[in-house]
């Protein structure tokens, strides 16, 4: 997907990011292992460095740890009064994405 992003023209910014933790394993059906372990591992690291290097991507955004990580630290992104499903953030978690995004793209 990034070579065809990277072949458009005019040709895009790309960022790479890895997806929110998972507060709760097995919730619509996903694996919380996969999502919270094997995910941030792969798009780390050389995956990220390798596509930095040749020019495709310009950078990463971290919303993964921003909102808990591993050690599933902010339950309160994921939690509030109007949703608690532990896969889907509530506002304060979707402006703590916002952020780290923007920062990563206009900072």
């Amino acid at each position: 997907m990034i070579d065809e992003f990277a072949a458009l023209s005019p040709r895009p910014d790309i960022y790479i990011s890895v997806l929110p933790p998972l507060y709760e394993d097995g919730i619509y059906s996903i694996n919380q292992t996969v999502i919270n372990q094997d995910l941030p591992s792969l798009l780390t690291g050389n995956f990220l460095s390798e596509n930095m290097s040749d020019g495709k991507v310009k950078g990463s955004v971290d919303v993964f740890n921003q909102l808990g990580g591993a050690e599933l630290a902010h339950y309160e992104y994921f939690c509030d009064e109007q949703s608690c499903d532990a896969c889907h953030p509530s506002d304060a978690g979707y402006t703590v994405l916002a952020t780290a995004i923007y920062k990563a793209v206009f900072a």
